[in-house]
């Protein structure tokens, strides 16, 4: 009986011993591209490159399947465009995201690459967002990398990463901005410890 109920759980939901966690710090740039704001030649806002730091936690679920959460934060500036000139403003912006990746190279050489996809958000914060919505926003993910072993227990990825959003700020009221087409690209160096091995 007991044998019994076991092998219905396990075919139901795959063993914790089945996959593999990983954990690891990421450290990168993040450039965006794009207007958040484009009303007119002196209404206009728009990010400024600057470092990133996070991490990330990668559950190896199959031999051909992976699943990555990632967070990163980068006190990216704000370039403001009004009537007195263009002038930077402190800003933060986190990323977080959810997302699949699949090999698309056998693991075995010195270098394995990947591409991926999922979905996150993008907050926008500090004194310059003087909007009462918006700064918040759901972005697709798309995503090349590369990983290889430095240890048995230790590895080293790359990420190149597309964010992708529609800006818009205090939409449905009277001071609402027109949407834009947005992109926040990261470049990113993450380490893997794994935490648990099949």
């Amino acid at each position: 009986m007991a044998a019994a109920v076991v092998i219905g759980v396990e075919a139901v939901v795959p063993r914790v011993a089945r996959a593999q966690l990983e954990l690891g710090p990421r450290l990168g740039i993040y450039v965006p591209s794009g207007f958040f704001v484009n009303e007119s030649p002196t209404n206009q806002s728009r990010g400024v490159g600057a470092p990133l730091i996070g991490g990330q936690a990668l559950v190896r679920v199959t031999r051909w399947l992976n699943v990555e959460a990632a967070v990163g934060l980068s006190p990216s500036m704000v370039a403001v465009s009004d009537s007195s000139g263009t002038n930077d403003h402190t800003s933060t912006v986190v990323l977080a995201s959810t997302r699949a990746l699949v090999p698309i190279t056998s693991r075995r050489g010195l270098w394995s690459f990947f591409l991926g996809a999922g979905v996150g958000i993008v907050a926008r914060m500090g004194g310059v967002w003087t909007y009462s919505s918006g700064t918040t926003r759901q972005t697709w993910v798309v995503l090349f990398g590369g990983r290889t072993e430095l240890a048995p227990n230790l590895a080293m990825r790359f990420e190149l990463e597309s964010n992708f959003s529609t800006e818009q700020f205090d939409r449905g009221l009277p001071t609402q901005t027109q949407p834009q087409k947005h992109q926040d690209f990261v470049f990113a160096v993450a380490i893997d410890l794994p935490l648990h091995h099949r």
